[in-house]
């Protein structure tokens, strides 16, 4: 018995030390494969069957485009066309270098590729990394004496707080003799926060950035404008991020603190945007926080994202508390549109209460003059105070044939005490399309609060061949 006992103690004590030595050859197997590199093999393996396939499509692309061109040279507009059609439009860039080279940037992995006598070669990107205010600063001044950084990628390594004065921009609009100063690079902001951005003081285009051609992505922004009845903002175009987009901006939150009163002797804005002050390319996944307050007397549009949109937005969220007295407001743009009806807003969501003493002010849209809002939704209370005033859960106007307002709802709260009101639309011309809406019926007058039935829930639309649905 006692032999039996002691050959089970040896047992378990071998099975210990067994279960111990095992435990030790996996944590050494696991060292190994780190150190050794297998998991870095994988993450190389992976990147080359990603180049090797984007270098297949721009062979594919190219070769193609020279086939409909039927000609030696290609041009970037004829060689963007064909690769959009290999991998989708808005997935790349395509550009002539400085030595007349066919330049390509694949956006979602950054890789730029150069075809050079038919080869196509990868390039290594150039870069630059800003760690202080002060790299901000001489990075800012770089720009805005001429250099564009179309081949370097831009690394924000810290969080940076600017110094009290105005922020000097960067890039340059530039005049009617004189070309602007553009970014046309990457700037990569790893998440980290640019604080205390301020203006004061008049400048035509204010922003971080003035004229973006590049992609600006995964940032945030903190800043403030202010301007008293005496001292106006003039600026043309203020956005936080850039006060003009014609590149990619993404993943990018602003909070803004907007306080432009305005004066006796007025002033002008064109677009006043917490992310831009007007778009002509893509911005996706973006979000606006704080307090926009423009009282202008010539201020024409004013948005949570954009002021003006002729590109597409996206999967945009806006929580910031909107008090404007410009022409067109919304809380996703100011307006959006053009004669082509190309420009696109879409999964976006409005979350901040908009307080109308202006013309066509939206949830979504101010004014809609010709485009696309889809799948986009208002959350917040909107109010409207004058007899001349049209506000809308998703548009304040809707006009032009080729203007179209799709799976969207509203159900924020109006308020009222005089003008044309309602939860979809107020106002329309031409011949528009809203299809597959949904909004609240009831509003408030804004002094009582007590809620009223409302038949505006799509005011003046009815007329047209319309498919609406509520809940």
């Amino acid at each position: 018995m006692k032999n039996l006992r002691k050959n089970q103690g040896i047992t378990l004590i071998a099975l210990v030390i067994t279960i111990i030595v095992m435990l030790i050859l996996v944590a050494v197997t696991i060292t190994i494969a780190i150190n050794g590199g297998i998991f870095d093999y994988a993450k190389r393996a992976r990147d080359e069957k990603i180049i090797s396939d984007e270098k297949e499509k721009i062979s594919l692309s190219y070769f193609n485009a020279k086939i409909e061109k039927r000609a030696e040279e290609l041009d970037d507009r004829d060689f963007q066309i064909a690769l959009d059609s290999q991998v989708g439009e808005g997935k790349t860039n395509v550009t002539i270098n400085d030595k007349g080279k066919i330049k390509i940037v694949f956006k979602d992995t950054n890789h730029i590729y150069i075809i050079d006598e038919e080869k196509i070669i990868k390039q290594d990107p150039l870069e630059l990394h800003i760690k202080s205010s002060t790299d901000l600063y001489n990075f800012a001044t770089r720009v805005n004496n001429g250099e564009d950084f179309k081949d370097y990628f831009v690394y924000l390594d810290n969080d940076i707080q600017l110094e009290e004065e105005d922020w000097i921009v960067i890039g340059t609009p530039g005049d009617r003799d004189t070309p602007g100063q553009v970014f046309k690079g990457l700037f990569e902001g790893n998440n980290h926060k640019i604080s205390n951005v301020k203006f004061s003081n008049s400048k035509s285009h204010m922003g971080l950035f003035d004229i973006n051609s590049g992609i600006i992505q995964n940032l945030n922004i903190e800043g403030n404008i202010s301007s008293t009845t005496e001292t106006f903002i003039h600026g043309r175009y203020v956005g936080f991020i850039a006060a003009k987009n014609g590149g990619k901006i993404s993943n990018c939150t602003s909070t803004v603190i907007i306080n432009n009163l305005g004066g006796i002797e007025g002033g002008y804005t064109s677009g006043f945007g917490g992310i831009v002050g007007t778009n002509y390319g893509t911005i996706d996944n973006c979000i606006t926080k704080g307090q926009i307050r423009t009282h202008g007397e010539n201020s024409t549009s004013t948005g949570g994202i954009a002021g003006t949109n002729t590109g597409k937005i996206s999967n945009c969220k806006n929580y910031a508390q909107m008090d404007i007295a410009s022409s067109r407001g919304g809380g996703i743009a100011g307006e959006s549109g053009n004669p082509q009806g190309t420009p696109i807003i879409e999964k976006c969501i409005n979350y901040g209460n908009i307080k109308n003493s202006g013309n066509y002010k939206g949830g979504i849209v101010g004014e809609l003059s010709g485009g696309i809002i889809d799948s986009c939704a208002n959350r917040g209370e909107f109010y409207s105070e004058n007899q001349n005033n049209k506000a809308g859960g998703i548009c304040g106007r809707i006009r032009r044939d080729v203007s179209t307002i799709t799976n969207c709802y509203n159900t924020g709260r109006g308020y009222y005490v005089l003008g044309i009101f309602s939860g979809i639309a107020a106002d329309y011309s031409d011949n528009p399309i809203i299809q597959n809406c949904y909004t609240r019926e009831t509003f408030a007058n804004k002094e009582s609060r007590k809620p009223t039935k409302s038949k505006f829930w799509c005011a003046r639309i009815s007329n047209y061949s319309t498919k609406f649905w509520k809940k």
